[in-house]
């Protein structure tokens, strides 16, 4: 039994590998034959006692790592993470949730969920689920998720502590299908523009994507925002089926080249008529992480010259991972073909294979170049030069989409003090008290929606509470840097009251007024001169 998972290993790899010719299959029987003996050498003559398990995964690792570095191996829990979200559902208890002083706060009740159903609201701290205890020092995020997770209809036991209660509540609540959106919010600016956040393509973005498109349409907009800020990708399908929505029929929107085996090689175009007339105005908004399928459609947009794009230069990430699951649910992602764009752009940035963490910190490299400050750092050279295919404008290959209209990340806002506080979740836990210190039904019946909710003013004493809880989870506080950082700080906790009273949608709507790249992108909807002559400047001429 002990070797079961080495077997395994070898059966798995010895499906993927023989093949071609005679002599170069007997190779590879050779390699896996040399492989199996080494196994078998640790196996039963290692002077210590071996994991098998963590034996295999460490070969598997190993192998892939001297490949590129988007060739992965997930262990069967890591595999279950990466997955759930794609696949737009889960069986759970329908909550979002931080941890705050070692205990977990609701932030997010899923409408219509077990919670939801429960009674259970934003502010609540879960204590227990099923009697295990999910609160304190040696409780983390992966520990409580496998006991508010399970199968669908199983019952768990919750106790919960709401503010000004004086003890805790229990109920049972029904675990159920919880529907992960890809769409982060949406809404429509000044009765004129639709904004749609993407946060991943998943396998409901397309029928997501429609309900809001056909919102969209009966408001009569005249101008389309797709934020893809942040945006890591995801089903390279749910980018095509995204860029059919705006780009004519039986048109390229990707090209998946593997230049060793032609077959894998395939050109996806678009099918139907769009969504939107072309006419409308489109445009796309990146940053340099906005990856993989989120280039996908970016590029798509850029090179059929049917909107445009703002922000920085995306990741670059143009490299096509097929997942190989393994007897025992673990996975491998393995690459099998580079994405191009429909000019023949791609996307993939350069990058030497076995070191995985110099490119991890080329987003680093670009802020030391000043490239996410000034497109002027930015140089290509003219083998990189492609056209569009409509109006014939200059675009660059050589990694990632270089945006039509440049945007700075702005330095001066976000010092260490306001990151610090963000990533802790001091902000977010100090908005939690708020809301349950001041009333959510007073708020609400105050400010009906979020729209009326931007005019809040958030009393100095609640801004000044984050100091408080700031100077105990950051080491190096400094009380300049956080006076600097008020601005910030205030915008954020006012996002973060949306989100508790309103939902996600509220948080991107307050935060988006501060954006650089939302506001160039309103301004540009704004100005349909200024609009044209980035998509066609020929004609301006």
């Amino acid at each position: 039994m002990k070797r079961k998972p080495i077997i395994t290993l070898l059966f798995t790899l010895s499906l993927l590998w023989l093949g071609g010719s005679h002599a170069l299959a007997q190779n590879k029987v050779n390699q896996l034959l040399k492989l199996k003996l080494v196994m078998e050498s640790i196996s039963n003559m290692y002077v210590d006692p071996v994991n098998q398990d963590s034996l295999v995964e460490s070969a598997i690792t190993g192998m892939l790592s001297d490949l590129d570095p988007h060739s992965t191996y997930t262990n069967p829990h890591e595999t279950r993470l990466i997955l759930e979200p794609l696949q737009g559902h889960f069986s759970g208890i329908g909550v979002r949730f931080v941890m705050l002083s070692d205990t977990l706060n609701v932030i997010e009740v899923i409408k219509d969920g077990p919670s939801y159903k429960g009674g259970l609201k934003p502010g609540d701290k879960i204590l227990k689920a099923n009697g295990v205890k999910i609160s304190g020092d040696s409780v983390s995020t992966d520990s409580i998720m496998p006991v508010l997770k399970g199968p669908r209809g199983s019952k768990v036991d919750i106790e919960y502590m709401r503010a000004h209660a004086s003890q805790p509540t229990s109920t049972t609540l029904i675990r159920d299908n919880i529907t992960i959106n890809s769409i982060e919010s949406h809404y429509i600016i000044d009765n004129k523009y639709g904004y749609v956040r993407l946060g991943q393509f998943a396998q409901n973005t397309a029928s997501e994507l429609a309900d809001v498109f056909k919102e969209f349409k009966s408001r009569h907009v005249k101008g389309i925002i797709i934020d893809l800020q942040y945006n890591g990708g995801g089903y390279l399908n749910a980018a095509i089926e995204m860029g059919a929505m705006f780009i004519g029929d039986n048109r390229d929107i990707v090209t998946v080249k593997n230049n060793r085996h032609p077959s894998i090689s395939n050109s996806y175009k678009s099918k139907g008529n769009p969504t939107f007339d072309s006419s409308m105005p489109v445009v796309v908004m990146v940053n340099e992480f906005s990856a993989s399928a989120s280039e996908i459609f970016a590029g798509a947009i850029q090179d059929w010259d049917r909107g445009v794009i703002v922000g920085r230069r995306t990741y670059g990430k143009g490299l096509v991972q097929r997942p190989i699951p393994l007897p025992d649910e673990s996975m491998i992602r393995l690459t099998i073909a580079r994405y191009y764009t429909p000019s023949g752009r791609c996307i993939q940035k350069q990058y030497r294979k076995g070191n995985k963490k110099e490119y991890e910190e080329e987003i680093l490299s670009r802020i030391k170049h000043g490239e996410l400050v000034s497109s002027d750092s930015i140089g290509f050279p003219d083998s990189l030069k492609y056209k569009t295919l409509i109006h014939d404008r200059v675009i660059y290959g050589g990694g990632g989409i270089m945006p039509d209209l440049f945007v700075p990340l702005d330095t001066t806002r976000y010092n260490k003090v306001a990151t610090e506080l963000i990533m802790n979740n001091v902000i977010t836990a100090v908005a939690l008290n708020h809301v349950s210190e001041v009333g959510r039904a007073r708020l609400l019946q105050e400010y009906p929606t979020m729209h009326q909710f931007y005019n809040y003013v958030i009393p100095e004493a609640i801004i000044r509470k984050t100091a408080v809880y700031g100077k105990e989870k950051i080491k190096e506080w400094d009380d300049k840097l956080f006076e600097q950082a008020i601005p910030v700080i205030t915008q954020r906790m006012r996002a973060e009251l949306a989100r508790d009273i309103y939902g996600s949608g509220a948080f991107y709507y307050v935060v988006n007024k501060e954006d650089p790249t939302y506001g160039a992108a309103i301004r540009l909807l704004e100005n349909p001169s200024r609009y044209h002559n980035l998509l066609n400047p020929k004609q301006t001429k």
